[in-house]
């Protein structure tokens, strides 16, 4: 999109474009001066000023109010934040920034077993073309925990954007409870226990195991992902020694950390030659001078990427010689449950997002100002 500033006057003058009080461009001695964008997008909206002066005339200016059409879009000034966290009982606001013109609506939803389920609409404030949605959940309980959706429309035609939110709770998930060990062979231990709430992240399960003369820990297990709050989870130990007691206890952990382990439980192996049965378990007039303005018209495109993470799941099978607390980020590489702090973060699950598309509507073209129709940025 290209402003032009054209000026009859002789001498040449000294030619300023500005948008409200800032200079975008100027020349001297001159009769024309352009500004021109790659393309026009919301933000390019204002209060655009010529102003023109030469030896024989103090300036003089003539003005013109752009004003572009778009769609809503993220704000991309404002990171994009998927995720929130509050404490149980805490406040929690979840926010998005837009741009768009008009002014958009916000609604706001929370996704539950894969219907949308409308909420009460939450608050926005505009400036110009900039846009923030809010919605404000107090007093947190489990129940507000999941996933949000949030629909942005200004009435153009199947322009809506769309975006999801998660909230979590912020911290550990509980320790496991009810933990059951048992033998039924003379080379294996199994080991069962209630999965607890998750602390609002996804978590994740080490099983740890020694025999009783050794301080040594080992783990070897699959990373063990959750099934839901009080689901029962199972681990079987395998390579282990015929007749032999074992001590073994149970890690959750989240991005958030963890809170231990679990109270450590003995389970004796079989003699050798002995078998039982298993037991199985459940993302903007001058006077003198003449000036005109001209302003040009051109297709403009804007594309928003995203990326998506994806939750992976390792395998596990090392030895520590350490009894300390662990790094999660060690647990998905190394296994390796050393003498680190609690509350190191790891990243489980991060979840895409849509891929819009916005295509401009206009067409280049020299048009004068009085003739100028809005210049339309919507996705067709």
């Amino acid at each position: 999109m290209t402003l032009r500033c054209e000026v009859n006057s002789h001498p040449g003058s000294y030619i300023k474009l500005l948008n409200n009080s800032q200079t975008m461009h100027e020349v001297t001695n001159s009769k024309q001066a352009e500004y021109t964008w790659n393309e026009a997008g919301c933000l390019d909206t204002g209060h655009y000023t010529c102003e023109a002066e030469n030896n024989i005339k103090s300036a003089v200016s003539e003005s013109v109010q752009l004003v572009v059409r778009c769609s809503p879009r993220l704000d991309h000034r404002f990171p994009f934040r998927k995720e929130f966290a509050a404490a149980v009982g805490g406040d929690v606001t979840l926010k998005i920034s837009v741009i768009a013109n008009p002014t958009p609506t916000f609604t706001w939803y929370k996704l539950t077993d894969g219907n949308r389920n409308n909420i009460v609409s939450g608050s926005s404030s505009t400036t110009d073309v900039s846009a923030v949605g809010n919605f404000t959940l107090t007093n947190v309980q489990q129940g507000d925990i999941g996933t949000y959706q949030v629909v942005v429309s200004n009435g153009a035609k199947n322009t809506d954007l769309v975006k999801n939110v998660t909230l979590d709770v912020a911290g550990p998930p509980n320790i496991p409870s009810d933990v059951t060990t048992w033998s039924s062979d003379p080379h294996s231990v199994s080991i069962a226990w209630l999965e607890g709430f998750n602390g609002g992240s996804k978590q994740a399960f080490i099983v740890r195991y020694r025999a009783d003369t050794t301080p040594q820990w080992t783990n070897c297990t699959t990373i063990i992902p959750e099934k839901g709050v009080n689901t029962i989870q199972k681990a079987v130990i395998p390579n282990l020694q015929p007749n032999t007691r074992y001590l073994v206890r149970v890690l959750a952990y989240n991005i958030y950390g963890y809170e231990d382990f679990t109270t450590e439980q003995e389970a004796l192996t079989l003699p050798p030659g002995e078998c039982v049965l298993p037991t199985s378990s459940n993302e903007v007039t001058g006077t003198g001078i003449a000036i005109g303005i001209v302003i040009g018209i051109a297709t403009a495109v804007l594309t928003e990427t995203v990326f998506v993470i994806l939750w992976r799941r390792g395998f596990v099978c090392a030895s520590s010689k350490s009894d300390g607390k662990q790094s999660e980020g060690n647990v998905h590489q190394h296994a390796q449950l050393d003498d680190t702090r609690r509350g190191n973060r790891t990243e489980l699950d991060n979840s895409g997002d849509q891929t819009n598309t916005y295509e401009g509507l206009g067409i280049r073209e020299d048009t004068p100002y009085a003739k100028m129709e809005l210049y339309e940025n919507l996705k067709t």
